[in-house]
């Protein structure tokens, strides 16, 4: 018989699935500059929050798209690398990100955080980034964003 806590992140890794798949076309129109089309899978009150020692934002919708260009910009290509979710609703995920980059003159780097997101129907409204080790503040987080959805 299988544990609750196994059920509970089978059912979590669904919903992450499900929420993700819902946003391919976001980080295709991102990878390939069609930021126009991005724009699309944002709210229009979407909040990009970056809360980390070194690095601290609060942008819209123009500040993001203007954030990935610099980040392309100093990178040339970027992957994205999904680690461990931490938690997962219908419409909410917070889980560990790490981008790798590749600068056009061979410089390699890797962008750790925690990642909080919110999305409403079809479009994001919260893409919060935490340090990979502030766990706590970024399920607090994801609580308070997720409080109202939840019954």
């Amino acid at each position: 018989m299988t544990q609750p806590d196994q059920d509970d992140a089978t059912l979590a890794d669904l919903r992450f699935g499900r929420l993700l798949d819902r946003f391919a076309g976001l980080w295709d129109a991102l990878a390939s500059d069609d930021f126009e089309r991005a724009r699309g899978f944002l709210a229009p009150d979407f909040r990009h929050r970056i809360v980390k020692q070194l690095n601290w934002a609060d942008l819209d919708v123009e500040g993001f798209i203007d954030n990935i260009r610099v980040w392309k910009g100093l990178a040339g290509s970027i992957e994205e690398e999904r680690g461990e979710l931490l938690a997962a609703t219908e419409a909410a995920a917070v889980y560990r990100r790490d981008l790798h980059g590749t600068s056009d003159d061979g410089v390699k780097t890797t962008w750790s955080a925690l990642v909080v997101v919110v999305a409403r129907g079809n479009q994001l409204t919260h893409y919060e980034e935490f340090e990979p080790e502030d766990r706590n503040r970024a399920l607090a987080r994801f609580s308070e964003l997720t409080a109202d959805t939840r019954s």
